[in-house]
Protein backbone atom coordinates (compact mmCIF):
# COMPACT_ATOMS: atom_id res chain seq x y z
CA UNK A 1 0.00 0.00 0.00
CA UNK A 2 2.98 2.03 1.08
CA UNK A 3 3.96 1.97 -3.01
CA UNK A 4 0.38 3.16 -4.32
CA UNK A 5 0.15 5.86 -2.22
CA UNK A 6 3.51 7.09 -3.27
CA UNK A 7 2.60 6.72 -7.09
CA UNK A 8 -1.32 8.39 -6.44
CA UNK A 9 1.06 10.69 -4.95
CA UNK A 10 2.79 11.41 -7.37
CA UNK A 11 0.19 11.45 -9.79
CA UNK A 12 -1.81 14.05 -7.97
CA UNK A 13 1.32 16.29 -8.29
CA UNK A 14 1.67 15.26 -12.11
CA UNK A 15 -1.64 16.96 -12.49
CA UNK A 16 -0.92 20.45 -10.52
CA UNK A 17 -3.25 19.11 -7.68
CA UNK A 18 -0.05 20.03 -5.16
CA UNK A 19 -0.46 23.50 -6.08
CA UNK A 20 -3.50 25.66 -4.54
CA UNK A 21 -6.47 26.22 -7.05
CA UNK A 22 -6.71 29.94 -5.77
CA UNK A 23 -3.47 30.82 -7.48
CA UNK A 24 -5.22 30.28 -11.00
CA UNK A 25 -8.18 32.11 -12.25
CA UNK A 26 -9.86 29.48 -14.28
CA UNK A 27 -11.66 27.12 -11.79
CA UNK A 28 -14.47 27.54 -9.97
CA UNK A 29 -14.54 27.33 -6.16
CA UNK A 30 -15.99 24.00 -6.13
CA UNK A 31 -12.78 22.48 -8.48
CA UNK A 32 -10.78 24.22 -5.83
CA UNK A 33 -12.23 22.80 -2.84
CA UNK A 34 -12.43 18.91 -4.40
CA UNK A 35 -8.77 19.48 -5.31
CA UNK A 36 -7.61 20.80 -1.81
CA UNK A 37 -9.64 17.58 0.17
CA UNK A 38 -8.12 15.30 -2.93
CA UNK A 39 -4.57 16.89 -2.03
CA UNK A 40 -4.90 16.09 1.68
CA UNK A 41 -6.63 12.94 1.83
CA UNK A 42 -3.86 11.57 -0.42
CA UNK A 43 -1.01 13.48 1.97
CA UNK A 44 -2.65 11.72 4.67
CA UNK A 45 -3.05 8.12 3.80
CA UNK A 46 0.92 8.80 2.37
CA UNK A 47 1.06 9.56 6.07
CA UNK A 48 -0.57 6.57 7.62
CA UNK A 49 1.02 3.95 5.42
CA UNK A 50 4.80 5.53 5.44
CA UNK A 51 3.46 5.56 9.70
CA UNK A 52 3.12 1.54 9.12
CA UNK A 53 5.91 0.43 7.10
CA UNK A 54 8.60 2.84 8.97
CA UNK A 55 9.09 5.03 6.56
CA UNK A 56 9.00 8.50 5.87
CA UNK A 57 5.94 10.21 4.28
CA UNK A 58 6.81 11.46 1.09
CA UNK A 59 7.88 15.14 0.50
CA UNK A 60 6.00 17.04 -2.14
CA UNK A 61 8.70 20.19 -3.21
CA UNK A 62 6.32 22.92 -4.18
CA UNK A 63 2.89 22.09 -2.54
CA UNK A 64 1.13 25.10 -1.21
CA UNK A 65 -2.35 23.88 -1.56
CA UNK A 66 -4.63 25.03 1.41
CA UNK A 67 -6.65 23.04 4.03
CA UNK A 68 -10.08 22.24 2.72
CA UNK A 69 -13.14 24.60 4.41
CA UNK A 70 -15.09 22.88 7.45
CA UNK A 71 -18.11 22.38 4.89
CA UNK A 72 -20.89 19.65 4.14
CA UNK A 73 -20.43 18.11 0.85
CA UNK A 74 -24.13 18.75 -0.05
CA UNK A 75 -23.23 22.41 0.00
CA UNK A 76 -20.35 22.02 -2.51
CA UNK A 77 -23.02 22.90 -4.74
CA UNK A 78 -23.22 26.48 -4.80
CA UNK A 79 -20.26 28.75 -6.03
CA UNK A 80 -20.26 30.84 -2.73
CA UNK A 81 -18.53 28.16 -0.47
CA UNK A 82 -18.71 29.71 3.42
CA UNK A 83 -16.89 28.07 6.34
CA UNK A 84 -19.25 26.26 9.36
CA UNK A 85 -18.10 26.72 12.85
CA UNK A 86 -19.91 23.44 13.96
CA UNK A 87 -19.06 20.15 13.23
CA UNK A 88 -19.29 19.24 9.47
CA UNK A 89 -18.44 16.53 7.15
CA UNK A 90 -15.37 17.52 6.97
CA UNK A 91 -13.92 18.01 10.69
CA UNK A 92 -12.91 14.15 11.11
CA UNK A 93 -10.25 15.22 8.19
CA UNK A 94 -9.36 18.23 9.35
CA UNK A 95 -8.16 16.85 12.66
CA UNK A 96 -6.41 14.63 10.75
CA UNK A 97 -4.54 16.57 8.74
CA UNK A 98 -3.96 19.28 11.58
CA UNK A 99 -2.60 16.77 14.22
CA UNK A 100 -1.35 13.64 12.07
CA UNK A 101 0.07 11.62 14.50
CA UNK A 102 -0.74 10.06 17.52
CA UNK A 103 -1.86 12.13 20.52
CA UNK A 104 -0.06 9.71 23.41
CA UNK A 105 3.86 9.30 23.52
CA UNK A 106 3.89 6.24 24.85
CA UNK A 107 2.10 5.10 22.03
CA UNK A 108 4.69 6.45 19.78
CA UNK A 109 7.35 4.96 21.94
CA UNK A 110 6.23 1.84 21.67
CA UNK A 111 5.67 1.90 17.94
CA UNK A 112 9.34 3.14 17.79
CA UNK A 113 10.30 0.37 20.06
CA UNK A 114 8.74 -2.23 18.08
CA UNK A 115 10.42 -0.95 14.57
CA UNK A 116 13.75 -1.13 16.16
CA UNK A 117 13.42 -4.48 17.51
CA UNK A 118 11.97 -5.58 14.10
CA UNK A 119 15.19 -3.92 12.16
CA UNK A 120 17.57 -5.28 14.52
CA UNK A 121 16.09 -8.90 13.66
CA UNK A 122 16.45 -8.88 9.82
CA UNK A 123 19.75 -10.22 8.31
CA UNK A 124 22.31 -8.01 8.01
CA UNK A 125 21.96 -7.50 3.89
CA UNK A 126 24.53 -9.17 1.42
CA UNK A 127 27.41 -7.69 -0.76
CA UNK A 128 25.86 -6.99 -3.96
CA UNK A 129 27.20 -9.81 -6.54
CA UNK A 130 26.46 -8.99 -10.00
CA UNK A 131 25.90 -11.98 -12.34
CA UNK A 132 28.55 -13.32 -14.42
CA UNK A 133 27.00 -12.57 -17.64
CA UNK A 134 26.51 -8.58 -16.83
CA UNK A 135 30.85 -8.25 -17.34
CA UNK A 136 30.70 -9.34 -20.29
CA UNK A 137 27.64 -7.59 -21.52
CA UNK A 138 29.95 -4.04 -20.53
CA UNK A 139 32.98 -5.18 -22.73
CA UNK A 140 30.42 -5.71 -25.38
CA UNK A 141 30.68 -2.34 -27.81
CA UNK A 142 28.41 -3.46 -30.38
CA UNK A 143 25.81 -3.71 -28.09
CA UNK A 144 25.16 -0.31 -26.48
CA UNK A 145 26.09 2.21 -29.85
Amino acid sequence: MYVYSGIALRIAQSLGIHRDGELTNTLSPIAIEIRRRVYWELRMLDLACAEDCGFLPTHIYGADTKLPLNINDEDLTSNLLTENEGVTDMTYCLIRVRFPFPFSPPVKDKRRKLIGKVRELQPSPRPHQHPSWLPALHRSPHIFP
